[in-house]
């Protein structure tokens, strides 16, 4: 009987972790589905800025600060209609433009630190 107690118990487990998963890679999805638009805008301000050779931190914090106007702007407009579909998968506004400065930081610091080498 412990036997198949246990068995149960790890099939139970297995499928709640693999649920867990499924659902974190539907936020991410919806995530990366957010921030498409946003790359081109991103990379454009990490070439601007590096041509008059700002640091790599000031661009950094340029594009924090850039992140929360944009998440000042979506709050304080109709642009939370927006952000629907994030809150069906329960993303928070928080999370998702936290999420997406992340995102950002993974891909602009080693496209600058190439971008520095060449200009």
């Amino acid at each position: 009987m412990l036997v198949s107690d246990c068995r149960c118990f790890l099939k139970t487990e297995y499928f709640y972790l693999w649920y867990v998963f499924i659902d974190t890679m539907q936020q991410l999805s919806s995530i990366l589905m957010f921030y498409r638009p946003l790359v081109l805008w991103s990379f454009l301000i990490n070439i601007i800025l590096s041509f008059f050779k700002v640091e790599i931190i000031t661009i950094l914090i340029t594009k924090l600060f850039l992140i929360g106007f944009l998440w000042y702007i979506t709050n304080e407009t109709n642009g939370k209609q927006k952000l629907l579909f994030c809150k069906n998968l329960g993303i928070s506004t928080l999370k998702l433009f936290s999420l997406l400065y992340l995102i950002d930081l993974l891909l602009s610091i080693p496209f600058l630190i190439i971008l520095r080498e060449f200009v």
